[in-house]
């Protein structure tokens, strides 16, 4: 799951998630809600990830945001398989900033020529199991600069998130 592959996938199925959709008879706009499923278990994970206790709590959350996000922008999903892809390569490449590393080019995973088994920064960067590593942040989930820059990378991505609300507001 952390390699170029699964990126592509994940957008893909986000894609093809976001096109299913239902429109109440009556209704302007019809409900995302494939997407809607998206944000929903997005925000689910990211929550339990990040210390939620229960699992109960974050789908309550995740899918009161997906409501809110269904509701008050019903026609602003196109964005989702972009943003959720960004996302994803966001986190896979903080991975690779750790000791362990990730294996980019699965389902390969080829181990690095000689030359470079014997150079003292890439024998490090590319493991013999096939797996690359630019470990400038330490161990996974140990080390403080680790949390530094993701929560650096949430600020920015909150920023970000609070400008297009604003920009796509649905009654300004």
């Amino acid at each position: 799951m952390h390699s170029l592959l699964a990126i592509a996938g994940v957008v893909v199925g986000t894609y093809f998630l976001g096109q299913l959709q239902w429109q109440p008879q009556g209704w302007q706009f019809p409900i995302q809600i494939g997407s809607a499923a998206a944000v929903a278990a997005t925000t689910a994970f990211a929550f339990k990830v990040l210390g939620g206790r229960r699992w109960l709590t974050a789908w309550v959350l995740g899918a009161l945001l997906a409501g809110l996000v269904a509701l008050l922008m019903p026609s602003q999903f196109a964005w989702l398989p972009v943003c959720i892809g960004i996302g994803y390569a966001a986190h896979i490449a903080g991975d690779l900033l750790t000791f362990g590393g990730v294996p980019l080019l699965w389902p390969l995973q080829p181990a690095p020529p000689g030359p470079i088994r014997q150079a003292f920064l890439l024998k490090s960067m590319w493991k013999p199991s096939g797996r690359f590593a630019v470990p400038l942040l330490g161990s996974t989930g140990k080390d403080p600069q680790e949390h530094v820059l993701g929560t650096l990378a949430g600020l920015y991505a909150a920023w970000g998130a609070i400008g297009a609300v604003i920009v796509l507001w649905p009654w300004k």
